[in-house]
């Protein structure tokens, strides 16, 4: 099953283009990796999925629930029930990273190995 479909996602930032016609499926169990230089978009994926920015072009479903589409539906982040690790600011300093990523598994009452 598709757990994440993006279609032609665009986002633009004034005259700079952060996004242009990304495509991707992930499917459930999968793991995705994204990698690039500073300013290829990678951020800017992940705040789109987050829902903290919106899409200029394209659209992004999870499962069969359209969570973005430019000029149509947009689900808010706190309906999403996703999860947003920040490079710094928001990290707890005395926890790892596993721990600072598995935190709000566990408030959810999540099996913390899992």
């Amino acid at each position: 099953m598709t757990l994440l479909h993006i279609d032609s996602a665009r986002k633009r930032f004034g005259g700079t283009t952060a996004l242009h016609d990304l495509s991707l499926q992930l499917q459930e169990g999968e793991i995705l990796c994204l990698l690039g230089p500073s300013g290829s978009g990678k951020t800017t994926l992940l705040r789109l999925v987050a829902g903290l920015e919106r899409l200029d072009g394209g659209s992004m479903r999870l499962g069969a629930t359209v969570i973005d589409a430019a000029g149509g539906p947009f689900l808010p982040p706190e309906q999403r029930q996703l999860g947003m690790v920040f490079q710094d600011y928001a990290l707890w300093p005395h926890l790892s990273a596993l721990d600072n990523v598995a935190l709000p598994l566990h408030r959810l009452g999540r099996d913390k190995s899992r």
